[in-house]
């Protein structure tokens, strides 16, 4: 089987399934797997030949003044013709059965055309809710850019429908958008493509890590729709049990004006001391982080946006066996926790956050027994080379 991945990601990407799933997992399964990405540190063409079975086809990005929607799309349109005739070549040439897209509309209806054309299968993949996560950003400020975001999001609902109702098979990225979807595609073939950890965080070498007592952890992006100011009320709360407690947050901060705000915030709380921005780490360098810290968190707001979400932190930190505080409404999070008896699924409020961190730091060793419940059951359960053998079984019925 021969198929070409198509993803906006720039390369080097740092995305655990486009590494792990599509650049190593799959072609491992002697599967033929040619990604082809943009690529900015280039100037004409490149193809990379990583092992005898995956193939990076490499576009230049083009570089210019981008300034505005229109031009910023007008380049846009131009990349994308750029990749559409790579890919036709590499169809005629490399006897593709299929095309699989991760997100881009624009190469997903590329791809749904080039699969009518050579009688090749169409997958789409979505990994995450976009149209409702554009619209919600106009919630938190009035801006021509919201403003534009959430005409994206009005537009991208119709957009996405589109691409899911035309493909052959599609791959959302939890259950629960599949519940979502089966609703309106009730004879659709679908199947959930959860996040997983790399196999560097499973296989982490943690003899010489050193926990940092009361140290507690967030990996993710730091942004409005977010709801970063949930931490500071939770670091209150446990402060007043555990006055050394300290929040690491790692992550970019999405926001202008953002990480002041915070800081204010923390100031007024009086837990600006107990807070430490890490700023955007390296993805090599956060097993390290995160298995120094003794307790995860995942707080991810309940809304529309998030609700189908598939949260990468919490398999992440539970793959390093770090107990982990996560809300339930997020159907995934509730799984992977429950399931692997890795922490505490909760309530979406501050309260029922602090005292599950309260109680795993009185009870250090329930922590650690939790930990290394997790670790296991992400090792027999979660991991992309059993998502692999999954996805494999659907091609292989498509073709």
């Amino acid at each position: 089987m021969s198929l070409v991945y198509l993803t906006r990601d720039e390369y080097p990407s740092y995305r655990s399934e486009i590494v792990e799933l599509f650049g190593k997992v799959l072609p491992k399964r002697g599967i033929n797997v040619h990604m082809v990405m943009s690529c900015p540190s280039i100037k004409e063409y490149k193809k990379l030949k990583k092992s005898n079975n995956i193939s990076i086809h490499l576009i230049p990005l083009l570089h210019g003044k981008t300034y505005g929607y229109v031009p910023k799309r007008l380049f846009k349109l131009i990349q994308t013709i750029n990749i559409k005739q790579k890919v036709k070549e590499i169809i005629d040439t490399e006897g593709i059965d299929c095309i699989i897209v991760r997100d881009s509309p624009e190469f997903g209806f590329m791809a749904n055309e080039l699969s009518i054309r050579y009688d090749i299968r169409f997958i789409y993949r979505l990994s995450s809710y976009f149209p409702t996560m554009r619209k919600q950003f106009l919630t938190y400020r009035k801006t021509p850019r919201a403003i534009m975001r959430y005409i994206k999001g009005v537009i991208g609902e119709f957009i996405y429908s589109k691409l899911i109702k035309e493909c052959d098979l599609f791959l959302p990225i939890s259950s629960s958008m599949k519940d979502y979807y089966k609703t309106k595609y009730p004879n659709k073939k679908m199947l959930p493509v959860t996040s997983n950890p790399p196999e560097s965080f499973i296989n982490f070498d943690q003899r010489n890590i050193k926990k940092v007592p009361q140290r507690l952890i967030y990996v993710g992006q730091i942004s409005l729709i977010r709801d970063c100011e949930f931490f500071i009320k939770v670091l209150k709360k446990v402060k007043k049990n555990f006055p050394n407690v300290e929040l690491d947050l790692v992550g970019p901060v999405m926001d202008s004006g953002l990480k002041n705000k915070l800081k204010r915030s923390a100031e007024k709380e009086g837990v600006l001391d107990n807070l430490l921005f890490h700023g955007e780490v390296e993805k090599e360098k956060v097993p390290e982080l995160v298995s120094s810290s003794v307790i995860g968190l995942s707080p991810i707001p309940p809304t529309k946006a998030y609700l189908m979400s598939s949260p990468t932190k919490v398999v992440e930190y539970i793959a390093l066996g770090v107990p982990t505080v996560a809300n339930r409404e997020i159907e995934d999070q509730r799984y992977v926790i429950e399931e692997s008896a890795g922490g505490f699924a909760v309530p979406y409020n501050t309260d029922d956050f602090a005292k599950k961190i309260i109680y795993l730091l009185e009870n250090p060793e329930i922590a650690d027994k939790m930990g290394k419940a997790g670790k296991g059951w992400i090792k027999r359960n979660r991991t992309y080379g059993l998502m692999a053998k999954k996805l494999e079984k659907e091609l292989l019925n498509l073709l």
